[in-house]
């Protein structure tokens, strides 16, 4: 996988440097075709998340709500030790009634944390039992569901593209990407959901139809929840038209109550998926270990021993987070492109300071690379799959090795490269200023 990326950057680097590739944009659509299609009856490399996609599915083709019930669930569970001693019949827990139905499915106990009830927003629970309708728990039908999403993303890009004046071999960025194209159909996450849906809100802003913007950005939160963080960006251009402000904002808002109206009602439980990401979810991240790291030095100094490190980084992290929503959201745009590079700015602060910096987030904002590119942003490709060297080190009782040297391989010369950047922009922005 860092091969394929090395191979992808250098394909790409001429793309960004001199606006040209050396594929025409037949062989690019036919190229990243090919390479998802060989990918359909492979082997998950080290994935599970899909059994969870089936569970959540297998409910709401029943007729279920998929917030009310954890995998575990539809097993006896045994009774636990010190039963008697309390008081209580040591007797097993039978599963529950309504999970029945599941009993003869054999992949069920693959199921990721299975005593945690979904995480997944209702847009995404449709798609999820669209695949168990065609075919129940089969891999192939969820992957070639994702590659039409995928299909569906290249085509929007392609019209945006030709829409904004930029030159359609720019969605190579995107189509030909080997972590996104194994993330996606070899590994079947479903963030893939999120591209088309982003695509098409700028592409409804581009074409002035503002009202349809509002509601795939709504629809877009009812995939994942965190794109309603990028609708400031859009209302801050038309804050001095009322009709205009009305018409992308109150879709948007009436859409997002109806659509995540049944996740929020069932997010109160402790056992809620939502609750146990936003408290406990920790994995592969750079930034946000290093704050964690210094707030409990802190802590430990001061003689602070109920002060929560873990809590008070999450908080900070989504203070800074809303901080850079709102700075970002205070520049009018006058363009697709710098509204796009506003998403791209608010969705990378996202990811890099997020506790979580899964591999397959870079789908977030990958589209949004064939608008602006950003050379940092690509080099992630070529890093981010040393990931799965998690799994076997943490078997071998290694995982410190993971924490401390492999996560900041992954995301330290991002960071370095990202401020070089910035850094050297800045003398030409005060010289553009001075001639002004």
């Amino acid at each position: 996988m860092i091969i394929s990326g090395i191979a992808y950057l250098s394909l790409i680097w001429p793309c960004i440097s001199h606006s040209k590739l050396n594929l025409s944009f037949k062989w690019i659509f036919g190229l990243g075709l090919l390479f998802r299609l060989l990918f359909i009856p492979s082997t998950p490399i080290w994935e599970d998340d899909f059994y969870r996609y089936f569970f959540d599915g297998s409910l709401v083709k029943q007729g279920l709500n998929p917030y009310e019930y954890a995998p575990l669930q539809a097993f006896e569970r045994p009774a636990f030790d010190g039963a008697e001693a309390l008081g209580l019949t040591p007797e097993p827990t039978p599963p529950h009634p309504d999970l029945l139905f599941l009993q003869q499915e054999p992949l069920l106990d693959r199921v990721a944390y299975p005593h945690i009830k979904t995480i997944y927003p209702p847009v995404t629970q449709a798609v999820f039992a669209l695949s168990q309708i065609i075919n129940p728990f089969n891999l192939i039908v969820w992957r070639v569901i994702l590659i039409l999403f995928d299909l569906i993303t290249f085509y929007l890009l392609y019209q945006l593209l030709i829409r904004i004046g930029k030159p359609v071999t720019y969605s190579a960025i995107y189509w030909l990407n080997p972590l996104l194209i194994t993330e996606t159909v070899n590994a079947g996450h479903m963030d893939v959901l999120l591209a088309p849906l982003l695509v098409a809100a700028l592409l409804m802003v581009a074409i002035k139809r503002i009202s349809f913007s509002g509601i795939a950005l709504a629809l877009a939160a009812g995939v994942k929840l965190w794109p309603l963080i990028l609708a400031p960006s859009i209302f801050r251009t038309y804050l001095n038209s009322i009709n205009s402000l009305f018409k992308v904002s109150l879709p948007l808002i009436f859409l997002t109550i109806i659509l995540l109206s049944p996740q929020f009602l069932s997010s109160l439980n402790e056992d809620a998926g939502v609750s146990n990401y936003a408290q406990y979810w920790k994995t592969n991240t750079f930034m946000f270990a290093w704050l964690e790291a210094g707030i409990t030095s802190v802590s430990e100094l001061a003689f602070m021993p109920f002060f929560d490190p873990n809590i008070a980084s999450r908080l900070i992290v989504g203070a800074l987070v809303i901080s850079i929503v709102i700075a970002v959201s205070l520049r009018p745009w006058s363009s697709i492109e710098e509204l796009a590079t506003q998403w791209l700015v608010i969705i990378a602060t996202l990811f890099l300071l997020s506790p979580t910096g899964y591999p397959w987030y870079v789908i977030w904002f990958m589209p949004l690379l064939c608008i602006k590119p950003n050379r940092a942003l690509l080099l992630l490709t070529a890093l981010l799959p040393l990931y799965d060297l998690r799994y076997p080190l943490e078997a071998n009782g290694l995982l410190p090795i993971f924490e401390n040297v492999i996560v900041t391989i992954e995301f330290l010369p991002v960071l370095v490269l990202l401020v070089w950047y910035l850094w050297n922009k800045k003398p030409k922005a005060e010289s553009a200023i001075r001639s002004v």
